[in-house]
């Protein structure tokens, strides 16, 4: 029966992925299906603790995350939870020993968001604007740089979720500071298509 407990976990993460990104989730199904399970399981406790440093306002943040962390840390140690997020989790982080130094570092900078200051309508101008995207723009060349040191059954899916979201940031830099923290800001299934169409014919002519 533990079996049914273990799928179900991993269950709540791939449904928690799904509901949260719809480009997120497309990519995931183009990575080899042994790749898919881990990729879940890690979006989900990532999810989760971004949900509480950015959804949850009425609540007390920063001691649910440390709790949070205190949960992550415990499951990790013990090999079982009884979060089905945390315990999926969990399993990925032992089955594929990614280093702690790595979380750690996730949760730093999960605290360093708590701490900065929010932004609104009134303090979020186009200088600060600017300057966020140009440290995005690094950060997308770096991941280009990374994803040419992927291995074959990961690279393309990975490199479509890069597509995807260089797009998502592409409208981003379109669109006033006001009106992002006013609406989501999407990219519609017609262009995804193009984009894995354009993904799928530069990886098969070796031009990524």
């Amino acid at each position: 029966m533990i079996d049914l407990f273990y799928n179900t976990s991993e269950q709540c993460s791939k449904i928690t992925t799904e509901l949260y990104s719809t480009s997120f989730s497309s990519a995931i199904k183009l990575l080899h299906k042994d790749l898919r399970t881990p990729i879940y399981n890690i979006y989900g406790f990532v999810r989760f603790a971004d949900e509480i440093v950015d959804t949850f306002h009425n609540y007390d943040k920063y001691t649910l995350l440390q709790e949070f962390k205190t949960e992550t840390y415990n499951a990790i140690k013990r090999g079982i939870s009884l979060n089905p997020i945390l315990q999926s989790f969990q399993a990925t982080v032992n089955q594929y020993k990614i280093d702690h130094h790595l979380i750690d570092a996730f949760f730093k900078s999960m605290e360093f968001d708590l701490s900065k200051s929010n932004y609104d309508f009134n303090n979020f101008t186009t200088s600060m604007k600017t300057q966020i995207e140009q440290d995005i723009a690094a950060d997308f060349a770096n991941a280009y740089e990374g994803i040419l040191q992927l291995p074959a059954k990961a690279r393309f899916g990975v490199y479509v979720a890069y597509k995807y979201y260089l797009s998502l940031f592409k409208k981003i830099k379109k669109t006033q500071p006001a009106k992002i923290l006013e609406t989501r800001i999407r990219i519609p299934d017609f262009y995804k298509a193009i984009i894995l169409a354009k993904a799928s014919l530069r990886t098969q002519l070796n031009m990524l």
